[in-house]
């Protein structure tokens, strides 16, 4: 049977500052008037029944969550007591798994992507489902990449498995993000795709994997489950794990499985880029969510609110304004906003974090 797991404990720091520790990107109503959450609890829906999906979310979170998803079941909404990465979530849901329906299958999810065709995704998911019960090797999704992009991990196929759409590749490696000059091989070789950070597998395969690659993640799961999945009772196990996510912490060390090349329509929304392509853009690909008034001017963002906005001769510029921060950077260097974080943090500035 498959069940799904939505990851939804990110804070989205690379949408600074309109995502803050307290509201990260998985809340941001983008595009229409659904947060990303409740767009994949929507698509999680298409798939299985509430009873089979599970959220895992920070402790901090949690009244953010029930505000979004009150009909949600709160029995499945899996809270983290603190920060260490996808790796012991996904783990923990696993672990409960097993009392419960050892020959599940799980498709672990994103909260925080835009997917634009929820039916060619759920062609995926459940082909993804179908191949890991058959062959009890993890299925992740590749996405073909079209830029060299070095904010995302990178899968290396071998042979194709299976014809498509969506065609079906051997998984051969996965590869951390990489620096521009390896991204533009990675490109021009052709048998790469982006990581997108979604994975099916049989829980008894991604068990095997957590005991083998990273057992002290999972003896934490083990003794978890003698106290219980109680977010006191846990916490203090869970402040002793390893922060890791879960492709270093299994995925990487994975040898063999399946690559399936999404056809669904796929923006990680982790880049003020990124962000800029789900706005509405004018001829000069300008998009603002006040009134924008430009001469000379194309390539740029405006998250202003409803401020009206003036610009003349500025060129593929992010300008984001929020009432105690305002965020300006050329549209190439958005993924500098995390250092600038940083910066922020050793200042003592913590109250715009």
């Amino acid at each position: 049977m498959l069940y799904i797991l939505i990851l939804a404990g990110g804070p989205g720091t690379r949408l600074w500052p309109l995502c803050r520790t307290n509201h990260p990107k998985q809340f941001l109503k983008i595009p229409g008037d659904k947060s990303l959450l409740e767009q994949a609890v929507e698509r999680a829906r298409a798939l299985v029944p509430d009873e089979n999906i599970f959220i895992a979310t920070r402790a901090s979170y949690r009244d953010q969550v029930y505000a979004e998803l009150p009909d949600f079941p709160r029995d499945h909404v899996f809270l983290e007591p603190y920060r260490r990465d996808t790796g012991p979530a996904v783990a923990m849901v696993v672990r409960y798994l097993m009392e419960i329906d050892p020959e599940a299958t799980l498709a672990v999810l994103t909260s925080d992507h835009h997917i634009s065709d929820v039916d060619a995704f759920t062609q995926c998911i459940s082909i993804g489902s179908g191949l890991a019960e058959e062959h009890n090797l993890p299925v992740t999704f590749g996405i073909a990449p079209y830029r060299p992009e070095t904010a995302f991990g990178y899968l290396q196929v071998g042979e194709i498995h299976k014809e498509g759409p969506p065609k079906v590749y051997s998984l051969m490696a996965f590869k951390e993000k990489p620096d521009l000059a390896t991204a533009e091989k990675y490109l021009a070789a052709g048998n790469y795709f982006w990581n997108s950070g979604m994975f099916v597998w049989k829980i008894s395969n991604i068990a095997n994997l957590f005991q083998k690659h990273t057992p002290a993640i999972w003896r934490g799961m083990e003794a978890i489950r003698k106290v219980g999945f109680d977010l006191e009772k846990m916490a203090s196990i869970y402040a002793s794990l390893p922060a890791l996510s879960v492709d270093f912490a299994v995925m990487e060390h994975v040898k063999e499985g399946f690559v399936i090349e999404a056809t669904f329509g796929w923006e990680d929304i982790g880049s003020w880029r990124a962000f800029a392509d789900l706005r509405r853009h004018d001829d000069n690909y300008n998009a603002s969510s006040g009134l924008l008034v430009a001469r000379d001017t194309s390539g740029c963002l405006f998250e202003v609110g409803n401020k009206v906005v003036a610009a003349i001769g500025v060129n593929d510029l992010v300008v984001v304004d929020t009432p105690d921060a305002i965020l300006i950077c050329p549209k190439e260097r958005d993924q500098e906003v995390k250092e600038l974080l940083k910066d922020l943090e050793k200042m003592g500035k913590s109250e715009v974090l």
